[in-house]
């Protein structure tokens, strides 16, 4: 064999061992194909992903960090003047009545907004009580012994695609009943809070809970 042969022979052993290491097994982040006849094709791969994480938002009252206040109070009609011993000269003696007044923020009496989102499927919106500082807490169900009862407190919720309030009375504010928050909806509307007690039942005093609400995906 000539020098010329042995040459294009080494070049052919040299030009298939570079093939066998670029081109050949599976796909990788680079590849490299070379040929003369037909068509040759390189091809890779990418792993591409989008991670969004959950997210929810609750608004009771007002936007912001503080807290809001729904308050009752059992007054006399007609109004009477302030301080002890007052003389009434009416023909009809004063009675009770319930009053709401909504003090922070101040809007329509016992009227609060709400608002809701989530971007999870089966989020739920339950509601719980806890101590009120100076003042005696309501009863577990209706007004008992003189001390109004959560079942006394009706809520109704308003508004169109509104945030459904936990049950229909503050009873619903056990930890356990729900109302579903469907996910990808801008939920808005209002909550309307409403004495249903007689205000010749209750004593003189002041009673309440803190109310929390609770968003909770799963």
């Amino acid at each position: 064999m000539n020098q010329t042969a042995l040459r294009a022979r080494w070049l052919r052993i040299g030009l298939g061992g570079l093939m066998a290491l670029l081109g050949c097994g599976g796909q990788a982040a680079q590849q490299v194909v070379s040929g003369n006849n037909g068509t040759i094709t390189a091809s890779v791969q990418l792993n591409f992903s989008i991670t969004v994480g959950k997210y929810v938002s609750l608004r009771v009252g007002n936007a912001d960090t503080s807290v809001s206040d729904v308050n009752f109070s059992v007054d006399f009609n007609p109004t009477r003047t302030a301080g002890n011993s007052q003389a009434y000269s009416g023909s009809i003696a004063p009675s009770l009545v319930v009053n709401t007044a909504t003090t922070n923020p101040t809007t329509t009496a016992g009227v609060l907004q709400v608002a809701a989102f989530t971007n999870m499927s089966g989020t739920l919106l339950t509601c719980s009580v806890s101590a009120l500082s100076g003042a005696t807490a309501l009863s577990v169900g209706s007004t008992t012994a003189g001390v109004p009862g959560r079942s006394d407190i009706t809520v109704t919720s308003g508004g169109t695609g509104t945030v459904q309030h936990p049950g229909g009375s503050v009873a619903g504010c056990n930890g356990s009943t729900s109302s579903a928050l469907p996910m990808m909806s801008n939920l808005t509307g209002t909550f309307t809070y409403v004495p249903a007690f007689t205000p010749t039942t209750v004593n003189a005093g002041t009673f309440g809970n803190v109310l929390t609400y609770t968003a909770t995906t799963l």
